[in-house]
């Protein structure tokens, strides 16, 4: 194991994430899946980033469930990880569980002080809209319990 925490330092994450994105661009989404899981697998112990990404494509594909499931999954098994709460909130909030996303915006906010700026920018974007008084109208996808 390296430094990173990486089982495997031979496999290229970056050329991973970028070809599941162009997969995904192209509509191909389980097989950008898989890359997201072999990413994962290839830290010891795993991590947030590929299961975060593999959720919100789920999410962009319409199969909610699935991507909220995943960002679940996520948020229990990095509760640390800000990307995989700020994810799952909103997607709670495209699903139109507006409640489950106000949860999700205030256990992101209990650990934003490890965040990245981007992530940071992200979060307040997103509290920015779903967070106000009057929240974009978003025709929400049946998801049923999660």
């Amino acid at each position: 194991m390296n430094k990173e925490g990486r089982s495997n330092p031979e496999f290229d994450v970056r050329e991973a994430l970028s070809r599941a994105y162009l997969l995904v661009s192209w509509g191909h989404i389980d097989p950008a899946l898989e890359l997201c899981e072999r990413v994962d697998e290839s830290f010891e112990g795993g991590h947030p980033l590929p299961q975060t990404l593999a959720g919100g494509f789920l999410v962009g594909a319409g199969r909610m469930r699935e991507g909220l499931q995943r960002l679940r999954a996520t948020v229990r098994r990095f509760p640390a990880a800000p990307m995989p709460h700020i994810q799952f909130a909103e997607a709670c909030f495209l699903a139109g569980r507006h409640r489950q996303g106000h949860r999700a915006m205030e256990r992101a906010r209990g650990v934003l002080d490890e965040a990245s700026e981007e992530c940071r920018l992200w979060f307040d974007s997103l509290e920015a809209v779903w967070m106000s008084n009057d929240p974009p109208a978003v025709t929400s996808l049946p998801v049923g319990p999660i």
